[in-house]
């Protein structure tokens, strides 16, 4: 409301409030039901060549007197300015999430992220052990990006058959994490809880909890399993068929940044398609 008091009293008064930009971001848009959130905005989001709402709506009594509180006259109608623009981003992953109807999507300019898409991560190392060593001495490392190209190609193939969707993203785990993950024996041990209790986790929970066999050898059946496997044998949980680029140490060790978020899709409700 802040935005559309700005731009009113500037357009009206002759400053120009109205050529500044505003932007609206929205994480996770389908967390919600879009629908019942936007209400009457939802006809707002088509714009003209201008910029400017198509089809502006009526307002309601209580949201005239508000507006007349905050010093603006004309009242009746309500509309997305020029100057203001949405961007939201979109989980399509997640089982808590809503769907978006067909006629809400087509009023956004939509953009896919994909799981590859960010390549400042591709160097990234991360530690691996071999058998009976412990964390903090790991004496082996690979990319970060080859570990998420070879499992997500399990993921995806005949073996589990999971949505691209559900695949692993470039910044699936923090950026710290990620970045001092092979530098010390701290960042060593920090990358391998976080490995256990959030990556594991999911791949277990949400992938092949009624089948581990899928992604885990035989004997590694419960999360608690799973978990103790990773401490003693690092990758060597996962089944033959998932072959990592693994490398000693003395080799090449690289770091990089990374971010916690995953993979999404990204909305824009732009005025005139340009931010």
């Amino acid at each position: 409301m802040l935005n559309y008091e700005e731009h009113w009293k500037g357009k009206h008064e002759g400053d120009d409030h109205d050529q500044r930009i505003f932007l609206l971001i929205i994480e996770e848009l389908n967390r919600a039901n879009a629908l019942a959130v936007f209400g009457d905005v939802f006809q707002l989001l088509d714009r003209d060549e201008k910029g400017n709402s198509e089809y502006p709506v009526k307002t309601s009594e209580d949201l005239r007197k508000y507006l007349k509180s905050v010093g603006i006259e004309k009242t009746d109608e309500l509309c997305i300015p020029s100057n203001m623009y949405i961007w939201a981003t979109m989980n399509s992953a997640d089982q808590g999430v809503q769907p978006l109807d067909a006629a809400f999507k087509r009023r956004w300019d939509m953009e896919y992220v994909g799981l590859y898409d960010n390549t400042e991560l591709d160097d990234i190392c991360i530690p691996s052990i071999k058998e009976g060593e412990k964390w903090e001495d790991a004496s082996k490392h690979m990319t970060w990006l080859n570990f998420r190209k070879v499992l997500n190609a399990c993921l995806l193939g005949d073996r589990c058959k999971v949505h691209e969707d559900r695949c692993i993203g470039p910044f699936f785990i923090k950026r710290k994490i990620i970045e001092n993950a092979n530098k010390n024996k701290e960042g060593k041990v920090a990358f391998k809880e976080c490995f256990e209790n959030k990556l594991l986790m999911y791949l277990y929970e949400d992938i092949v909890k009624m089948n581990p066999g899928k992604l885990f050898k035989s004997g590694y059946k419960t999360y608690s399993d799973i978990r103790e496997g990773f401490e003693k044998v690092g990758f060597g949980i996962f089944v033959e068929d998932i072959k990592f680029e693994i490398e000693d140490n003395d080799s090449e060790n690289k770091s990089g940044d990374a971010d916690d978020s995953n993979n999404a899709d990204v909305l824009n409700n732009l005025s005139d398609g340009n931010p």
